[in-house]
């Protein structure tokens, strides 16, 4: 175990450290619960298959008008599935002209990092001013607080890992949507509210006006 490993280790914890490292390091890691009485004990890894998660996307009449998208692909809550908590993490199929989100949009406190597995997909951001065609085993990496879209302008199908930390974002999220009333894209919040027992909408509300500028059931 090298000086800085050892600095962090419990000196009660040391010598059974050392011997189990002897034989593999990640066992002194993973194992030191069985060496250090009292120590809580971390789950058990877990695997899942991509086709065991459902695809879910918004039928394309959920996307608003004034809004970038014109269809959002399916996407695979992967992380939701494995019970992650620290960060979010989906898997989306975009076919040619597809998005991953509704418009333009962004989170204040989280950062993203999108993972190009197939295909290619476009991050574009308000007036074109830093837009990156991301190609297969290329990913990018969007810093919170930044406008940005991610849509298929290409021919073939594409599929991308989205990542985000932290995982909860949605009360912080702005959007860049045409308002009527304001007749300009201004910013927008997408709010989740009851309508009755059994439906919900989806309000966007202009900020710049305070007007609703859509309703969309689910």
């Amino acid at each position: 175990v090298d000086s800085s490993c050892r600095d962090n280790v419990d000196s009660s914890c040391r010598d059974n450290v050392r011997i189990v490292t002897t034989t593999i390091t990640i066992t002194s890691i993973t194992e030191s619960t069985a060496f250090c009485p009292g120590r809580q004990s971390r789950p058990q890894m877990e695997k899942i298959s991509f086709d065991e998660v459902t695809p879910e996307a918004p039928p394309d009449e959920n996307v608003p008008e004034g809004a970038a998208a014109t269809s959002i692909g399916d996407v695979r809550q992967i992380g939701s599935d494995l019970g992650i908590e620290g960060f979010a993490l989906n898997h989306f199929e975009l076919d040619p002209g597809q998005s991953s989100a509704h418009s333009l949009h962004k989170h204040p406190a989280q950062e993203e990092v999108f993972v190009v597995l197939d295909g290619e997909v476009n991050v574009e951001t308000p007036a074109g001013e830093t837009d990156l065609c991301v190609g297969e085993a290329e990913a990018v990496r969007v810093p919170p607080d930044t406008y940005q879209f991610v849509v298929n302008r290409s021919d073939e199908p594409a599929t991308i890992l989205a990542l985000g930390e932290p995982r909860e974002y949605s009360e912080e999220s702005r959007y860049l949507i045409e308002c009527d009333n304001c007749e300009e894209l201004t910013t927008q919040t997408f709010d989740l509210r009851e309508t009755d027992d059994t439906s919900r909408t989806i309000v966007c509300e202009c900020l710049d006006c305070g007007d609703v500028s859509h309703q969309i059931p689910i």
